[in-house]
This record gives C-alpha cells, sequence and structure tokens, in this order.
C-alpha cells in the first residue's frame, strides 16, 4: 500500500461493526459565564442553565461551580436562593505548543513574563504542563511536570530560537516566492503551486502535531487546556499566493474567487475541524495566539512594487494571510470553548483569559445518545440572562475502539505508546527512491497467541485492523487504517502456527533526505485488545 500525501484523517471514518449501536453516557461540559464586560459571573444555580444536544433539551444530572477562591457555601445567585456550594477545581493540565517562528525581542520578553504570570496564578499542586515544539526530534521538550522551574527554562529556550531569522519556515516560503516571480521563475501558476505544495506540508506536519496532542490529553482526567503559539496556521495552505500579482497594472493569476481550479490548493478545514471536534468531546480547550503576523523585511508587510531585475516582484498581502489563519483559529478555538488572541499586545490578554477560565467555571452533566462517531452539537444557555455571554464546548460524541485507537497511533508520533496488549513489534525493511520521494517498508508482526480465533468447518478465523500515522521532523503527516485483515488456519496447522507470528507489510511513501517518526497500532476486532509500537526510519537518501 502507497500512502498518498493527503490521507490525513479521511481514512478515519473507515465502516466500523459498532455503527447501528446506540451509545448512552454521562457528557461533562465545562462552562464559562461572562458579563459583558468580560468579568466571570459567579453564583449562578443549575436551574439558571439549560443544555441542548442536538437541539432537544437534556435533563442535568451533574452540576458544580469551581473556584480557586472557593468557601464553603457559594454567595446568593442573582436568582434567589443559595447556589449550591462552591469547589475547588480539579487537577489542571496545560500543553504549551510553540510552533517555530520569528518574535520581536519585546515580544518574546512579554511571552515569557506573561507565561512565568499564569504559572503563579494558576499552576497549584497536583497541576502539570507540558512544552511541545515542532522542530525537535521527539516533538516534547518537557513532558508533564509540575516544577515552575523546569517550565519558565523550557519557555525560555523556545524564546531563545525564536529569535528573527530569514530561513524560518513562513519567511523563508514568502522570500523564495517572491524571488521565484521575480527573476522569471515560470508562470505564475506554476510557481504558486511549487511553493504552495511547500506550505501544505508544513502546515499539514503542524496539524499532526495539534491532534497528537490533542489524542494524548484525551484520557486524561481533569480540566486540559491547549495553547497553540503560531505565526501562520493557513486553512487553505498557498492560497494567497494565487491572489497576488507582479504589479498594480497586472492582474492575479484568477480574476474572480470562483476562477481557480480544484487542484491549485488544498483546503485543510474539514482536517482542522475533525482535530477541533476530538479535543471538544474529550473535553480539551484550545486558546490560540498569533504574537507575531506580519515583519518589515517578509513581503506583504510592504507592497513592493517591479524591481531591477528584469522582472516584477509580487505584493502578498498581509490581509489574505490574516484571513487565511483566522479560519482554521475560529474553528480550533469556537468548537472547543476557547478564545484566539493576535499580536504582540494581546499576549498578556491571552494568557490572563486562560488563567481566568481555569480558577472559575461551571460543570455541568447529562446523559446523551447517539450513534458512535456521530457529533452531537451542544449548547448551553443561561435561562432569561440574555446579556451574559456564555462559551463552552461545541460537541460531544462517543467513538468507536477504532476511532479511539487512530487517537492513539497518532498520539505516539509525540508521546511513546503507553500500551501494547497485543505484543506487536515492527521492523523496518527496505526503501526505494521514487522521484522525490521513497518507498519504506515496515513489517508489522503480529503474535497469533494473542488474536481471538474463532473456530468453524476446521478453520480458525481472527480478524484485525492496521492503524498507522506518520509524520516528518518539519514537515508531512499522513495517518489512516487498512482494510479489516482476515488470519484463516486449517486445523492441521492450529497448534504450529500459534507459536508463530503474522507478518502485514506496510509500503510508507515519505520524504527523502528527513528521519520520519512511524506510529502502528493494530486492534483485534473481536476481543478489542489492541496494541502500539513506534520507530524512526533513519533518513532516506
Amino acid at each position: 500500500m502507497i500512502l498518498a500525501a493527503l490521507v490525513l484523517l479521511a481514512q478515519t471514518t473507515a465502516t466500523t461493526p459498532f455503527n447501528e449501536a446506540i451509545d448512552v453516557r454521562l457528557h461533562n461540559v465545562d462552562v464559562i459565564v461572562t458579563d459583558a464586560k468580560g468579568n466571570h459571573v459567579p453564583g449562578l444555580r443549575e436551574e439558571d442553565f439549560e443544555i441542548l444536544e442536538g437541539g432537544a433539551p437534556q435533563k442535568i444530572s451533574n452540576f458544580a461551580e469551581y473556584s480557586d477562591a472557593a468557601a464553603q457555601t457559594a454567595p446568593l445567585s442573582e436568582s434567589g436562593g443559595s447556589a449550591t456550594a462552591v469547589q475547588k477545581p480539579p487537577a489542571r493540565k496545560f500543553v504549551l505548543f510553540i510552533d517555530e517562528m520569528n518574535m520581536h525581542p519585546v515580544t518574546r520578553k512579554k511571552f515569557t513574563t506573561s507565561v512565568n504570570e499564569l504559572l503563579e496564578r494558576a499552576l497549584r499542586d497536583g497541576d502539570e504542563a507540558m512544552i511541545v515544539r515542532p522542530t525537535t526530534a521527539e516533538k516534547l521538550v518537557l513532558k508533564f511536570t509540575g516544577d515552575r522551574a523546569a517550565i519558565r527554562s523550557a519557555v525560555a529556550e523556545a524564546m531563545d530560537a525564536a529569535i528573527f531569522r530569514a530561513n524560518a519556515p513562513k519567511q523563508l516560503e514568502d522570500r523564495q516566492f517572491e524571488i521565484e516571480m521575480g527573476a522569471g521563475g515560470g508562470d505564475h501558476r506554476q510557481v504558486a503551486r511549487r511553493i504552495g505544495e511547500r506550505v501544505q506540508r508544513r502546515i499539514e506536519q503542524r496539524l499532526g502535531n495539534i491532534r497528537a496532542i490533542v489524542a494524548s490529553l484525551a484520557e486524561a482526567p481533569g480540566r486540559k487546556v491547549l495553547i497553540t503559539v503560531m505565526e501562520a496556521l493557513p486553512a487553505m495552505p498557498g492560497r494567497e499566493l494565487f491572489l497576488t500579482s507582479r504589479d498594480d497594472t497586472e492582474p492575479a493569476v484568477f480574476d474572480a474567487p470562483g476562477d481557480q481550479f480544484r487542484g491549485d490548493y488544498v483546503d485543510l478545514t474539514p482536517v482542522i475541524t475533525e482535530i477541533a471536534r476530538i479535543a471538544s468531546s474529550k473535553g480539551i480547550t484550545i486558546y490560540a495566539l498569533q504574537p507575531e503576523f506580519a515583519h518589515p523585511t517578509a513581503p506583504g508587510t510592504v507592497e513592493t512594487k517591479a524591481d531591477n531585475t528584469g522582472g516584477g516582484r509580487p505584493n502578498i498581502t498581509v490581509t489574505d494571510q490574516l484571513d487565511n489563519t483566522e479560519r482554521s483559529l475560529d474553528l480550533l478555538t469556537g468548537i472547543t470553548g476557547g478564545k484566539w488572541f493576535r499580536g504582540d499586545t494581546r499576549v498578556d490578554d491571552a494568557f490572563r483569559q486562560v488563567a481566568l477560565d481555569v480558577q472559575s467555571y461551571y460543570s455541568l452533566a447529562y446523559h446523551g445518545s447517539g450513534a458512535l462517531d456521530e457529533a452531537r452539537k451542544v449548547e448551553v444557555r443561561v435561562k432569561n440572562r440574555p446579556e451574559l455571554n456564555v462559551r463552552t464546548r461545541g460537541e460531544v460524541v462517543r467513538k468507536s475502539p477504532r476511532r479511539e485507537l487512530n487517537d492513539r497511533v497518532v498520539a505516539s508520533l509525540v508521546y511513546p505508546p503507553s500500551h501494547n496488549g497485543l505484543g506487536i513489534a515492527l521492523q523496518e525493511g527496505s526503501k526505494q527512491r521514487e522521484g522525490r520521494r521513497v518507498a519504506a517498508n515496515v513489517d508489522v508482526l503480529v503474535p497469533l497467541d494473542k488474536l481471538f480465533f474463532t473456530e468453524q468447518a476446521g478453520v480458525h478465523r481472527a480478524r484485525f485492523t492496521v492503524h498507522y500515522a506518520v509524520a516528518g521532523e518539519r514537515t508531512d503527516f499522513v495517518n489512516g487504517i487498512e482494510p479489516e485483515q482476515l488470519v484463516e488456519i486449517p486445523d492441521a496447522e492450529w497448534e504450529k502456527a500459534r507459536a508463530q507470528h503474522w507478518r502485514h507489510s506496510l509500503t510508507l511513501n515519505v520524504r527523502k533526505g528527513a528521519p520520519h517518526r512511524v506510529a502502528i497500532g493494530v486492534l483485534d476486532s473481536s476481543s478489542q485488545e489492541w496494541g502500539i509500537e513506534s520507530l524512526t526510519l533513519g533518513a532516506a537518501k
């Protein structure tokens, strides 16, 4: 099997044997209530709220108000009567994902100060934080810890790497487009496609990082917060390259938005939406900070005219770039009940908002129902108080075992595999160069004595699915599920076969010249037992 460059999340919707099942479970929903000035509103009672799933009202089965300044009894609510006793919030986990980017020295200093203030205000005993960056071989700069000194050190290290440099990914991509266009590097559309594909590979990899973090947080107890710090996360990577012009007298490649061909650039909105849904279904709130979004030396900061190189330089507008990223951040934060902030002046606001949200909030629970893998819209309202703003996660979903394992496999790209009940093993095989990519073979060895077999008409049968995820150090991300595998062993060979392994071969189409992290999981279709293993494919030449 050859993995296409954009398999991503599409294959995670493979058919499962549980599609017709109806699951009833307790859904917990954390709720932030603020007034018109953004101040948190305390003292509301259970009867002040209503919750809807799929538009249908639901009975609230559990209710709590949490506050770091918890008292033995809550103050009187505005609707009269005594409110439920305020409780101290459960343990919290913070993940700070810091992308590779350029930051002004003032912004870096402000960022470090704001993180330190968050630690002082919101990190209690039992709380933990983790720092992740996409440019390290293992991705994790700091594993979960409550050690404030270690967290500060990891943040300082990330800020030291965020100094301005011309070869930072976004600046390099913009500059390369400008150079190729100015030097007559080819037809506008050809250049835009070439650089756009480069942007796409990077953004896919970043989304893979974020999805892996979300999946690794899924089973963690308590309040879970992910803060992404990125210069750009375009929903349609490279789109603005097609909307530029060489100068004021030459129109862009397309005269109207509908003129572009479907294959000119990819729309990753479905992928981003799926990541947000995974986070929402697991009670993970995403906040986003875009501290820097334009630089004096970057194309688009100031419109450039024709130069003396014999060609014109394009005008990449900052507005197009901002709109492209705004679409992504709206989805990630809107679906999960978080917020996003843009600009160096909003750095303090971003971390202050996180601190406020985890220090004071309500928690509602209800018994929902719905088919497995079906996203259900959730809405929470405060009755008869239209002036109040309510922020909460937008969807709930109960995942099938296959979808759950797929998420765990993606998480293993960042975090070590947590379980291998099937005892699977991976073996790296041969590599064969195919143009700019390399076909790398990986064998999955499944011990037959770990699989659940049924016997009928003299034949023993077992079924399992193979789940995979691959990510490069800086670019490339792909994952999916292989069709269900059938193992059949005749009675005459059964005793001997039980001591052997079933070998399933994958051919992974990776980019040459860089190591790739590979995680593979196997799910027994009958017993639901599973196992995950990972390895690093060496740099393919």
